[in-house]
């Protein structure tokens, strides 16, 4: 198993950080060339103001490993993986002709690293030039040669034919294999000549794990222990027995404040996002399922309030309309039809709204949603337009997903359409979690359930709890539904 020492575990490599000595960060062991140039990493450093923190200093004496070949690091959210990769540019730039590439799923992510060594060079290092021709963000060291250039993914003839020192690949779990296997891996695979050696260049692969991709592959080459391969895992929490013990970066998060994280989040997410554990199957988005599997569908409550979730048939999809109480968070009502007319689809939820006190529609406004909405708009009806992107989609699920871990809604066992869908939703496509359902399956449930939970608030409420708070608006409700249907 390859590691630095015999202090660390690449597995679990940050709960023993704490072992290396303050001291690592000044007398970590340099590369024969940097020495050569008496290279002083720790003037550089205080000039930039980056203090490592400790499981940093313990993959600054991975990186400086000259065993080291490939360091592999899945880490969780905000900690410290942007600013440790600048810094490991902003090291280079100072070694003599070095080349190096680093290579981002999109501009913009390029751009978070890309920042701090355009502001260091221009506050700090005057001999070290920024330069953005050709929408290519590029360092220049002009005493030595020596250069940084943010490659993305997203333009890949921009990945082709440059001989390379050293490649850092942020969030590499987000990239396709083919950046890897077919533009980068031939790039650092060819060996380069410095002070009378041949020498290999080096890559940092660190972000965030997904499902088992090409990063997880070379993971698992490293805690193999085969030859130049290592990896440490870095999350952001550190958990024993569940509960949370500590963080791999107290500057960002306090104890208390991951407590709260964990409370707010589902655990799947928790376990990629905070944990930086990689996810193991499909069908793993929501939990707790037996839990929710409770209640009945019931009659209009005047007493209570209600939500509807629309999610219009497109095709060969189904017309699905899901009725949620606000109160007790209970699935009351639920209809799921295909190949109808439009006419009646927007008919039979109009039916729906007015059955329970014209509750207020969330639909799905994506496409041919969008004039739905608008002419129930036009009806009077109480309606939120929901446009379906790739975040707006996560986020809808997600909440979903809390609320069913957590038990905060309730949906009859005899809906079985919904509890199915529940139950596979979520892929692993390319190693990366997709939010919908697996081949030749539907999603039309879920999302209809998703957009009724949207906005749901607060603990489920039991009745008599209510009862006395609702009374007046029951009986006003309870007239005007009278008056209407005179």
């Amino acid at each position: 198993m390859n590691t630095v020492t015999e202090k660390l575990n690449p597995s679990e490599a940050p709960n023993d950080s704490a072992k290396i000595s303050a001291e690592s960060t000044t007398t970590e062991k340099e590369p024969e060339e940097r020495k050569k140039v008496k290279l002083n990493l720790k003037a550089i450093r205080e000039k930039t103001g980056y203090h490592p923190l400790e499981w940093q200093k313990q993959a600054l004496q991975i990186v400086n490993n000259p065993e080291c070949q490939f360091l592999i690091i899945p880490g969780g959210k905000r900690v410290g993986k942007t600013m440790f990769c600048a810094d490991i540019a902003n090291t280079d730039l100072h070694v003599p002709n070095s080349k190096h590439w680093l290579i981002a799923p999109s501009y913009d992510l390029g751009h978070r690293i890309w920042d701090y060594n355009e502001t260091w060079a221009n506050l700090y290092f005057s001999y070290l030039k920024p330069s953005r021709a050709n929408n290519q963000p590029q360092i220049d060291n002009q005493m030595n040669g020596a250069w940084f250039k943010v490659k993305t993914a997203d333009s890949k003839e921009n990945l082709k034919g440059e001989a390379l020192t050293r490649a850092t690949f942020d969030e590499a779990p987000e990239m396709d294999d083919e950046i890897w296997y077919r533009y980068i891996q031939p790039n650092v695979r060819q060996q380069y000549f410095r002070n009378g050696h041949w020498k290999q260049p080096q890559v940092i692969l660190i972000g965030n794990p997904q499902g088992k991709n090409w990063f997880y592959d070379l993971y698992q080459k490293g805690l193999r222990g085969e030859k130049g391969y290592f990896s440490m895992r870095v999350p952001t929490a550190i958990e024993e027995n569940g509960e949370i013990i500590g963080t791999n970066n107290p500057i960002a998060f306090s104890l208390e404040e991951l407590k709260r994280i964990k409370a707010e989040t589902p655990s799947y997410i928790w376990k990629s996002d905070y944990l930086a554990e990689f996810r193991e199957d499909e069908g793993s988005i929501f939990k707790n399922l037996q839990r929710i599997k409770t209640g009945e569908l019931k009659p209009f409550n005047p007493k209570h309030e209600y939500l509807i979730g629309w999610d219009p048939a497109k095709h060969k999809d189904f017309n699905v309309i899901t009725v949620i109480d606000q109160q007790t968070h209970e699935v009351v009502a639920f209809s799921r039809s295909n190949k109808l007319d439009y006419v009646f689809q927007k008919e039979r939820l109009k039916s729906y709204s007015r059955e329970y006190g014209f509750a207020k529609v969330i639909i799905d406004s994506t496409g041919l949603g969008e004039p739905l909405f608008d002419e129930l708009v036009r009806s009077g009806f109480k309606v939120t337009d929901y446009h379906f992107t790739q975040k707006s989609k996560q986020d809808l699920i997600e909440k979903l997903a809390l609320l069913i871990e957590h038990g905060r809604i309730k949906i009859p066992q005899v809906l079985k359409e919904i509890h199915d869908e529940l139950e596979y939703f979520g892929v692993i496509k390319d190693g990366k979690l997709k939010y919908e359902a697996p081949s030749g399956k539907h999603d039309d449930c879920v999302m209809s359930l998703a957009l009724a939970c949207w906005e749901l608030e607060g603990d489920p409420i039991g009745d008599r709890v209510r009862e006395f708070q609702n009374q007046r608006l029951a009986d006003i409700r309870t007239k005007t539904r009278q008056f209407q249907y005179r």
